[in-house]
């Protein structure tokens, strides 16, 4: 690492203090560059490098000829870094590692959607997706996509919007992962026992059960991450 990054990430730790400890406010305005230079101890072109990562990640924002302010909080950081790395990666150890992160995520999203999430117009927007599953029983790849769009949807209408945010960036990775295992023999069949794992949650979840939401859910994943490790042996 140069000289310049180490005193910009230096600068970073100082701006974040700042912000955890409200020196810095949301919508508050920066210094200018040079006012930051004489605070840092540091060049302006270290500066630069500090509030462009500061904006890469959302912590701030840009207005044109007025400066940098304090944006309020956004994901929009995380969910490019780990929609780059889906991209980028596609071995057998990151599907796992997505699949056990899911578990955790999703069971207690469809426990929230059973609970105190629960309305009759979300359910209605679950079901819609999950008859869009049922639809596309004989084509993978149009399957593959249905069933990524209920996680989206059950995710989305439980208000976890961290857990909404995840799962949206690793898109890509769980359509590639879907894609491969219903590539073997056993596909139709594979489809089928999904498309049920589905119904579970979604009559899980219409029953107001949130044991029931959470228990189908864990299942549902155990049994993907078991055909991921029966893919990865024979292939």
């Amino acid at each position: 690492m140069s000289k310049s990054s180490r005193e910009a990430d230096r600068v970073i730790a100082k701006i974040s203090y700042q912000l955890s400890t409200n020196a810095l406010k949301v919508g508050d305005k920066l210094p200018t560059e040079a006012e930051l230079c004489t605070e840092f101890n540091v060049s302006r072109t270290v500066v630069r490098e500090a509030l462009q990562q500061l904006k890469a990640i959302g912590v701030l924002t840009t207005v044109t000829g007025s400066g940098s302010y304090v944006s309020e909080g956004s994901l929009d950081g995380m969910q490019n870094s780990l929609e780059f790395f889906a991209i980028m990666t596609g071995d057998a150890d990151s599907w796992i590692e997505m699949l056990d992160i899911r578990a955790l995520l999703e069971s207690s999203c469809a426990r929230k959607l059973a609970g105190e999430n629960y309305s009759t117009k979300r359910i209605k927007t679950l079901r819609a997706a999950h008859e869009e599953m049922a639809k596309h029983c004989d084509n993978h790849t149009l399957f593959s996509e249905a069933d990524v769009k209920f996680h989206e949807v059950l995710i989305a209408a439980s208000g976890n919007k961290i857990a909404a945010a995840m799962l949206k960036s690793l898109r890509n990775l769980q359509l590639r992962f879907s894609k491969e295992t219903y590539k073997g023999d056993n596909s139709d069949e594979l489809m089928k026992r999904n498309l049920e794992e589905h119904l579970a949650i979604l009559e899980a979840i219409e029953n107001q059960d949130p044991d029931a939401a959470e228990t189908a859910m864990k299942d549902h994943l155990i049994a993907t991450r078991e055909n991921l490790l029966l893919y990865i042996k024979n292939n």
